[in-house]
């Protein structure tokens, strides 16, 4: 059993601006939450939302094209609100392929309540579905973070890094936080805490490139070698389709929440 650690961020602006743009789609999702912003990492890191919605019965079995993910970039002032929405079977596939963006919208603790459904439990998905293999992505991922030629000059950039290698470290023991603050109390160290808050990026991803070893050669006994229930995920994708309808007679309206 995973232990989700995930506390709430105070989205500001971009809460509202990214669900406007989602309204303008059209499309009604189930799970909204803020997945980054300087609130999770640090001052300067652009603000990001996810979510998941389904697509009608109608849609998926019909034989029109059809979009399994909505995503735009939007400015509130000088900064950027970026945002995206998956169709449940592409964020569940997402996640048996171990994406760490999937793991970051289905596990965050910042949902936008208006767009949150009792229908859909999200961190049930990354249960049923993370293994051991999820590692190995947070290790490509903070290793392009962590060697890129920005990494010693951009503080921004080392504190992404670091902050993967430490959700993959915490993960390794069956932790699921994906916030820098909720990480740095998770590993309780003062030293590592005070480089993240005032050090250099030089020295930030020094230190990122240090744990990123320990990351490497980890052992994750808390993790499955196989997802947990993939019958679970198959029966759930199915399950919200067959719930959902796009036809304003359907007593499930497209909608029902």
């Amino acid at each position: 059993m995973l232990s989700f650690e995930q506390s709430g961020a105070g989205t500001g602006d971009g809460v509202s601006t990214a669900a406007e743009a989602v309204d303008s789609t059209g499309v009604q999702p189930l799970w909204f939450a803020q997945i980054d912003g300087p609130e999770f990492t640090c001052e300067g890191v652009d603000t990001r939302f996810g979510g998941v919605f389904v697509a009608p019965r109608e849609t998926v079995l019909g034989i029109r094209l059809w979009r399994d993910v909505y995503e735009g970039v939007e400015a509130v002032g000088d900064a950027q609100v970026h945002w995206s929405i998956y169709e449940i079977e592409k964020i569940v596939r997402m996640m048996l392929h171990q994406s760490p963006l999937a793991l970051e919208i289905l596990s965050s603790g910042a949902a936008v309540e208006r767009f949150a459904s009792s229908r859909f439990q999200p961190r049930r998905v990354v249960e049923a579905a993370v293994t051991s293999d999820i590692l190995t992505a947070l290790v490509d991922d903070a290793d392009g973070f962590l060697t890129s030629p920005e990494a010693s000059s951009s503080r921004r950039v080392a504190i992404r890094g670091l902050r993967r290698v430490l959700m993959g470290l915490a993960l390794a023991e069956g932790v699921v936080a994906t916030r820098l603050d909720d990480l740095l109390e998770w590993r309780g160290s003062e030293e590592l805490a005070d480089a993240a808050a005032t050090g250099e990026a030089d020295a930030i991803s020094t230190c990122g490139r240090e744990l990123l070893e320990d990351l490497r050669a980890v052992d994750a006994p808390a993790l499955p070698e196989s997802p947990a229930d993939y019958d679970g995920l198959d029966d759930l994708v199915v399950d919200m389709r067959m719930a959902t309808s796009r036809r304003p007679d359907d007593p499930s309206k497209g909608g029902d929440r």
